[in-house]
């Protein structure tokens, strides 16, 4: 009877056992083992984290971090693009878009993680763009060094014991021309009949902020006889030669106006006299506009005369002519011309043989 009941109560034990295993252990693992299942699918994430690697624009170091997301750095693209004004870039939070414009033309990059998004980010791919070239983090865009070059900004990177060293040798940001240089006028009153020269450095002076007059000038060049009592001529490397005010007269060369200028404004006279065209568009694209010496039809002249002076032997013509230049594009060059006309539109290539023929004389004023 004893064993009967040992042996009852040990198969009631081991069906509440089984009972157990079946409805809770047993579950317990299954979960567990698919857990772990679909965590070995899922693969890891690479962290974005702030790396030691610095940028540098030109001389300026920059405080924003670079960013390191495995191998690949990503730059700071705010202060890049400030550096680089051909080049917009926006970014489009819901969807997750960054588009790049240069030179009106668009490329898209998208960083879609979420599968709902998918058709409409495929239709804005183009160029072939990765989407891991562009990240949003810290409320702040980052970009690849890669995808930066395919903007045409120019990326070096120097080795450092740590992380590299990245360098963009940006291009700095070109004027919109042609300049608005004030336009004044030779003819006007108190008029300056041969005064052209002194008004076109007035005009530029007066874009550099500096109050000076047309006729302030006039009194303060060095003036020469046009014909001295012996015979000789007047040297426009010397001075004006003539009457300035009504004639008759020549012109004056580019020292004597330089001496002029720097009686304003110092060192910051510069004399590109002797230059090709390109030091005066260089000029132009840094926002500053050129004082020059060309002729009164903007294009190759005749009539030369060699004058005997008191230095020796002077080429001149009176078809001697001066301007300020504004502007330039491929076929035209943009002049202030004081006998009237602000922003006046010149054919580029007889321009430049005019000024080339009247010996490249040109002043600049620098900041």
């Amino acid at each position: 009877m004893k064993k009967s009941l040992i042996l009852v109560a040990f198969l009631c034990i081991a069906s509440i056992s089984y009972l157990f295993y079946k409805t809770a252990v047993q579950p317990a693992k299954m979960e567990e083992k698919t857990a772990s299942a679909e965590t070995a699918k899922k693969p890891a994430t690479t962290p974005v984290t702030k790396s030691e690697a610095k940028l540098q624009i030109k001389e300026k170091q920059l405080e924003n971090p670079v960013l390191r997301k495995g191998k690949q750095y990503y730059l700071p693209v705010d202060p890049i693009l400030t550096y680089h004004p051909s080049i917009k870039l926006a970014y489009d939070s819901l969807l997750q878009v960054a588009t790049a414009t240069v030179e009106e033309e668009q490329i898209h990059f998208p960083q879609s993680k979420q599968q709902s998004q998918q058709e409409k980010l495929q239709a804005l791919k183009m160029n072939g763009v990765n989407q891991e070239q562009v990240l949003a983090y810290g409320h702040k865009l980052y970009a690849t060094a890669d995808f930066l070059k395919q903007l045409d900004i120019p990326i070096t990177v120097e080795e450092q014991t740590a992380d590299p060293l990245f360098i963009l040798d940006i291009p700095e940001e070109k004027a919109d021309l042609p300049l608005d240089v004030p336009l004044i006028e030779q003819m006007a009153a108190p008029r300056l009949y041969n005064g052209c020269e002194v008004t076109s450095l007035a005009m530029i002076l007066n874009y550099h902020g500096y109050d000076v007059t047309k006729n302030e000038l006039a009194e303060n060049v060095n003036v020469v006889p046009l014909t001295y009592e012996n015979g000789l001529k007047g040297d426009p490397n010397e001075g004006f030669v003539g009457n300035m005010a009504d004639g008759p007269g020549l012109g004056v060369y580019h020292g004597p106006m330089m001496d002029l200028a720097r009686k304003y404004v110092g060192d910051r006279a510069v004399d590109l006299t002797g230059s090709n065209p390109d030091a005066i568009y260089q000029a132009l694209d840094n926002s500053h506009p050129v004082w020059i010496i060309t002729t009164s039809s903007f294009a190759p002249a005749g009539g030369f005369e060699t004058w005997q002076t008191p230095n020796g032997e002077v080429e001149v013509t009176f078809s001697l002519h001066s301007v300020a230049v504004t502007g330039y594009e491929d076929d035209y060059v943009y002049i202030n011309d004081p006998y009237g006309g602000k922003n006046k539109q010149v054919d580029r290539e007889n321009f430049e043989k005019a000024w080339i023929q009247m010996g490249s004389q040109a002043i600049v004023i620098e900041e």
